[in-house]
């Protein structure tokens, strides 16, 4: 929201020089409130949040993922690299590698990625601490293993929205030349924004598909394209 009103803000000034430079020019102060309006009411959707930590595992340390599978509980082998477990709440699902790093994926908002987290380190702790043979390491018996969640990070963020208007694409597409338009291809703009780092598909309906690395980059990206 913050962002929306310091972008209203902004437009402001430049309709206000706009006007100095040329007085016969009304301001329209319907247009101006209806455009703060739209920018307070437009909904955003976080429709997926990946997330990854590791497990601890100290160096050297790998885990045989048939044997994770075969000990563990909603759990589904998904070749040599990586097993895919799934999780009821939050729901969500996550793959686990060998060497202890975990990808969790599927989640609707940051707070129940770190409750994904916390909840499949907690398993594999328990799973481990049980069974410490499903980890091995070259020329040395593994009598007991340690796990614990370490650095979780927020990495890719889908989410989506929706303008209260209309886009003429080609326009849009001619006067900003970081967008990539091939209507041959998709029927949406692909727009790469570097400030906030985020890559925006915009639709004629207005309609749009974010994807950027963290949610606070949802928002400015909107009132950027906004």
């Amino acid at each position: 929201m913050f962002y929306f009103i310091q972008h209203f803000q902004t437009i402001m000034k430049q309709r206000k020089n706009t006007n100095n430079n040329h007085p016969d020019m009304p301001v329209d102060q319907q247009m101006l409130e209806d455009m703060k309006l739209d920018l307070c009411d437009i909904d955003i959707t976080l429709n997926n949040v990946v997330a990854c930590f590791s497990l601890g595992l100290r160096s050297g340390l790998t885990m045989d993922p048939v044997m994770l599978v075969m000990r563990g509980r909603n759990m589904e082998y998904k070749g040599a690299r990586r097993v895919r477990i799934h999780l009821r709440r939050p729901a969500c699902s996550a793959n686990i590698y060998p060497g202890g790093k975990v990808t969790v994926i599927g989640n609707k908002s940051e707070d129940d990625a770190k409750m994904a987290a916390r909840r499949i380190a907690r398993s594999m702790q328990k799973i481990l601490s049980k069974y410490p043979d499903i980890c091995k390491q070259k020329l040395i018996k593994v009598k007991a293993v340690k796990v614990s969640m370490s650095n979780f990070q927020v990495t890719n963020v889908w989410a989506a929205s929706k303008l209260p208007w209309d886009v003429r694409l080609p326009m849009f597409a001619t006067q900003n030349r970081a967008c990539s338009y091939e209507p041959e291809l998709s029927s949406a703009i692909t727009y790469q924004l570097t400030d906030p780092k985020a890559c925006v598909r915009i639709f004629s309906s207005g309609s749009l598909v974010i994807q950027a690395p963290r949610i606070i980059n949802i928002q400015a990206a909107i009132s950027k394209i906004y």
